[in-house]
C-alpha cells in the first residue's frame, strides 16, 4: 500500500538447545500458555535410527510418518519387501514424532511397542534438562548445567590415584579441596576396577573405607560409595553416604537392589561387558551404542519394578569398562543418544587408557584431554562428570556455562527488544 510501513523486518537465527528455553522465549513474547505447550514440541527436530526393522514394518512406518508430516528414510529396495530386515532413519519434530508413535498403536510387526517407545522418548526429550536426581533427602537439579563428581580411590592399585593417599587425613583433605574447587559430589572407592585387577575381600575393602567415612562431617558435599557389595553399601550409607555407584548396575549382589530401595539412596547404574579381570581382553559389540542403550533401559525398568524410584537412578555408559578405543570414542561422540533415557547421565572418562592410546600420553599428561572429554560429554547431555582433576574441569565448565547463559540471555532477552 502506498505510504505504508517501509521498515525492514529483521530475521535472527536462534539456536536453543533446550525445550525450556524455547518455552521461556515464547512466554516473554506474550504467547498464550496453551500455545506454548502446543508449539514447543514443533521447535525441536530429532533423527532416530531404527535398527534391524523388517521390510513390512519399515514400509508401514514410512507411510504413517509421511501422513503426519515426518519422514522415514529406508533403503530403495524395501518397497519390494527385500531385504527382509534393514535399518531406517526416522525424522521429524517432536510433535509429529509423538503423533506417529500414537498412530502405530495396534499395528502389526511389533510396531505398537515401537510406537509406545517413540512416545516415551519424545516425553523424555520434552523434559529437557529439567530432570532431578533424588539422593536420600537431597534433590539435585541439573537445570543450571552439569555437576562435577570428584574421585577419591582408597586403594593401592587404582589406575590413576592408587596409593596416592598415605593416610585417611590426606584423603579427607583432598576431598575438602575438591569441594572447594567445585566438586558437588565426592565418589569414594575401596576396590580397584582397573582392567585385570582382582578385588579384595569385603572386610579388606571396608577397612580401606572406614576411616574416611568416619570423617563425613568434615566434607560438605554428598558422598558416593563406589562398590558392588551390599554389605559395603550398607555400612557406608550408615556412615552418611547418599549414593551407591555400582559398576555392575546392581547385578553382582542380589541384596543390593532391595537395600538401595529401602535406604532411599541415589544409585548409578553402569554398563560393563565382562568383569574387571577380563573385560579388556576382547570386548565386542555389533552396535555399541544400541546395545548399551538397550541394557540401561532394561535395568531402569527392572529396578523400577523392584521398588527403586526412577528419580533415584542415574546411568553411566561405562567408558573403559569392556570397550576398545573405538568403542569409547563412539560412545563419547554419541552420548546424546542416551538422553532419551530421561535420567541423569554420569560420564567418567578422566585419565583413562583410551586417551593415552589415542594421543600417546602417559598418565600424568592426560589432564588436558580429560577436561576436553568432560566438556564434550557436557555438550552431549552428561549431567555428572566423574573426574580426578576438579579444578581444571571446573574452570572449563565456568566458561561453558557462561557461554550458554550469555547466549540464552541474548536469545531470550533479545537485547531488550522482547
Amino acid at each position: 500500500m502506498p505510504g505504508g510501513d517501509k521498515r525492514i523486518t529483521k530475521i535472527e537465527s536462534i539456536h536453543l538447545g533446550r525445550t525450556d528455553q524455547l518455552a521461556e522465549l515464547m512466554r516473554r513474547l506474550g504467547v498464550d500458555e496453551g500455545g506454548v505447550e502446543k508449539m514447543v514440541p514443533k521447535g525441536f527436530t530429532r533423527v532416530f535410527l531404527l535398527r534391524d526393522i523388517s521390510a513390512g514394518a519399515a514400509n508401514i512406518v514410512k507411510q504413517e510418518a509421511l501422513a503426519v508430516g515426518a519422514e522415514c528414510a529406508t533403503p530403495r529396495q524395501v518397497v519390494t519387501g527385500k531385504p527382509e530386515c534393514c535399518d531406517a532413519l526416522l525424522m521429524g519434530d517432536l510433535s509429529k514424532l509423538n503423533l506417529l508413535g500414537k498412530k502405530l498403536d495396534g499395528q502389526p510387526f511389533g510396531l505398537s511397542a515401537l510406537g509406545d517407545e517413540i512416545v516415551r522418548v519424545v516425553e523424555n526429550y520434552l523434559q529437557g534438562e529439567g530432570f532431578i536426581w533424588r539422593i536420600k533427602e537431597r534433590v539435585l537439579d541439573f537445570s543450571e548445567g552439569p555437576k562435577i563428581m570428584g574421585v577419591i580411590n582408597l586403594t593401592p592399585d587404582s589406575f590413576s590415584d592408587g596409593g596416592k593417599y598415605a593416610t585417611i587425613d590426606d584423603a579427607v583433605k583432598r576431598a575438602q579441596e575438591m569441594v572447594a574447587e567445585g566438586a558437588e559430589i565426592i565418589d569414594v572407592g575401596g576396590t580397584s576396577t582397573r582392567p585385570g585387577s582382582s578385588a579384595p575381600n569385603e572386610e579388606e575393602e571396608w577397612a580401606r573405607l572406614l576411616g574416611f567415612f568416619e570423617c563425613t562431617d568434615d566434607i560438605s558435599a554428598p558422598l558416593s560409595v563406589d562398590t558392588y557389595r551390599s554389605g559395603i553399601a550398607e555400612r557406608a550409607v550408615g556412615c552418611g553416604a547418599e549414593v551407591v555407584n555400582d559398576i555392575t548396575a546392581l547385578r553382582a549382589d542380589p541384596r543390593m537392589a532391595p537395600f538401595c530401595a529401602e535406604a532411599g539412596v541415589g544409585v548409578v547404574l553402569m554398563h560393563m561387558q565382562g568383569e574387571p579381570t577380563d573385560m579388556q581382553k576382547n570386548p565386542q559389540y555389533e552396535n555399541v551404542i544400541g546395545e548399551i542403550l538397550a541394557f540401561l533401559k532394561e535395568r531402569l525398568a527392572e529396578l523400577t519394578e523392584s521398588g527403586i524410584e526412577e528419580e533415584r537412578m542415574a546411568v553411566d555408559v561405562g567408558i573403559g569398562f569392556g570397550k576398545t578405543l573405538e568403542h569409547n570414542l563412539a560412545l563419547l561422540g554419541g552420548l546424546s543418544a542416551f538422553c532419551e533415557l530421561g535420567r541423569p547421565m554420569v560420564v567418567g572418562a578422566s585419565r583413562k587408557s583410551f586417551i593415552g592410546k589415542l594421543l600417546d600420553l602417559e598418565m600424568g599428561d592426560r589432564v588436558l584431554p580429560s577436561v576436553v572429554a568432560a566438556v564434550i560429554s557436557a555438550e552431549r547431555g552428561a549431567a555428572i562428570l566423574r573426574v580426578h582433576d576438579v579444578a581444571e574441569t571446573a574452570i572449563a565448565f565456568k566458561l561453558l556455562t557462561a557461554c550458554r547463559q550469555a547466549y540464552a540471555r541474548e536469545a531470550l532477552g533479545g537485547g531488550g527488544r522482547v
